[in-house]
C-alpha cells in the first residue's frame, strides 16, 4: 500500500490459524521474516500518518489508469488494455500485432523504447501480451505513450 517493500517490510492478516503458521514457517524458511529498524520507523508513519497522502496516491494512479485506458482506446485500437482491479499494472493485449512474443518483447525495446514486463514471464496465457506500470508522473507516462503509439503506427 505505502511501497515501502525496499525497506524489508510488510503485513499480512490472515485471520485462519492454520494458514497463519503456514505461512509464518514459509517466511521463516526463506529468510523473510525479518526487518530493520527503517522498515520499522516507515512502516509505523506510514500507518500513523500516510492517510492523507495515500487517499491523494490512490486518486493520482486511478487517473493514470483512465488515462491509459482511454489513449489506447482512441489512439491504439489495434490493442486492447485490460482494466486492474486492485494494482497499478496494467495488461496490455497485443495479440492483434501478430508477433510472436519475442519479435513483441524486441518491438517494445528497440522500436517503441520501452520496458514493459513481458506477458510470457507470467506463463503461456501471457504470449501476446505486456504489463505497463502507470505509477509514474503523467509526463513520463504521456511519452511512453507516446513511444507506444508511434512505433506502433509504423509498423
Amino acid at each position: 500500500t505505502f511501497n515501502i517493500t525496499g525497506l524489508s517490510i510488510s503485513s499480512a492478516v490472515i485471520s485462519d490459524k492454520k494458514l497463519r503458521e503456514a505461512f509464518s514457517t514459509q517466511t521463516e524458511r526463506l529468510h523473510i521474516s525479518q526487518t530493520n529498524v527503517f522498515g520499522i520507523t516507515a512502516f509505523e508513519a506510514a500507518y500513523t500518518h500516510g492517510e492523507r497522502w495515500l487517499t491523494a496516491l490512490l486518486q493520482y494512479l486511478e487517473n493514470n489508469r483512465d488515462h491509459v485506458l482511454e489513449f489506447i482506446a482512441r489512439e491504439l485500437p489495434q490493442l486492447t488494455a485490460i482494466k486492474p482491479e486492485s494494482t497499478f499494472l496494467m495488461w496490455i493485449n497485443f495479440e492483434k500485432l501478430g508477433m510472436k512474443q519475442d519479435k513483441l518483447n524486441e518491438f517494445i525495446i528497440k522500436k517503441a523504447r520501452l520496458g514493459l514486463n513481458d506477458g510470457a514471464a507470467f506463463g503461456t496465457a501471457g504470449n501476446g501480451f505486456m504489463r505497463l506500470n502507470f505509477a509514474c508522473p503523467r509526463e513520463t507516462l504521456d511519452e511512453g505513450l507516446s513511444r507506444l503509439k508511434n512505433a506502433v503506427d509504423n509498423l
